[in-house]
């Protein structure tokens, strides 16, 4: 995959511009979907993903992040995927084994890692969402 490219790119789909959006996280989606998968910021891919938006090109990138630093964060929030993985979409991972297999993997094998920064409470939670349960 090309990271070089937008989600729009890349799904050769071009949402027209408007003058106004019904809400922010609808304005701010239609822009970052304009961002080359390289380029975006943790917030701005965090955004898309809970929209359920491009996951199929995101998710990889998302996992070749967080491989490289776990604890990776936002420049602008402080952010990290890892505190915003339960608020992705559930039929996201269902969807696809392709999505929730690399994470529910990095998840296991650094489990002891995620329970310290998120809690075993919502480590727990997330596996089971991820399940399907």
């Amino acid at each position: 995959m090309d990271k070089t490219k937008s989600i729009q790119e890349l799904e050769n789909v071009f949402w027209p511009d408007r003058e106004e959006y019904f809400s922010k996280t609808l304005k701010d989606c239609h822009e970052f979907r304009k961002i080359p998968l390289k380029d975006l910021t943790i917030k701005q891919a965090v955004t898309l993903l809970k929209q359920d938006i491009g996951s199929e090109f995101l998710m990889p990138v998302v996992m070749e992040r967080m491989h490289a630093d776990l604890y990776e964060e936002d420049p602008d929030d402080g952010s990290t995927f890892l505190e915003h993985i339960d608020g992705f979409k559930h039929d996201m991972f269902q969807r696809s084994s392709d999505l929730w297999k690399p994470m529910m993997a990095l998840l296991r094998t650094r489990r002891e890692e995620v329970e310290q920064f998120i809690g075993w409470k919502r480590y727990e939670d997330l596996i089971h969402k991820m399940l399907g349960r």
